[in-house]
């Protein structure tokens, strides 16, 4: 779907960013509640990511605890107000254990780009939205990176 966006970025002259985005303390919780508890967790996350997102959006798992998503015809800017709004609402809401009446709560981390960056590929846009997720995590939990790195 990358490639089909930036196409049709790049022909019609318009934006998209891409962000990359990692739900923070799932090995916590694999630690403490196991795998099944974690991957339960997980696939709660990327339901809920799905019904946060627009309808243009496009999101999908990438590894483990994380999930690229692509937004398009967006600016950085509204991109930044989109992903923190979806971070937002993500760290507000409460997901259920599997076998247990116990919840808990998540936390999103973020590292996003736009094409208009000058960007010449698919590569690299999505290169500087990992080195940027880097960066949110080294800042620590629930954080969010935009800024050239």
């Amino acid at each position: 779907h990358l490639d089909i966006e930036l196409i049709r970025c790049k022909r019609y002259d318009l934006v998209c960013c891409l962000a990359e985005l990692k739900i923070d303390s799932i090995d916590d919780l694999r630690a403490t509640h196991g795998q099944i508890a974690a991957e339960a967790v997980l696939m709660q996350c990327g339901v809920r990511l799905a019904t946060i997102i627009r309808g243009c959006d496009m999101l999908g798992r990438l590894d483990g605890e994380r999930f690229g998503l692509i937004l398009p015809r967006t600016s950085l800017q509204h991109g930044i107000i989109a992903v923190e709004r979806i971070r937002a609402i993500l760290a507000a809401t409460s997901l259920g254990l599997p076998d247990s009446d116990e919840r808990v709560q998540v936390s999103l981390s973020i590292g996003i780009a736009a094409l208009q960056e000058t960007i010449p590929e698919r590569k690299h846009l999505q290169q500087l939205a990992h080195r940027r997720l880097e960066r949110a995590l080294q800042a620590g939990r629930g954080q969010l990176v935009a800024e050239a790195s």
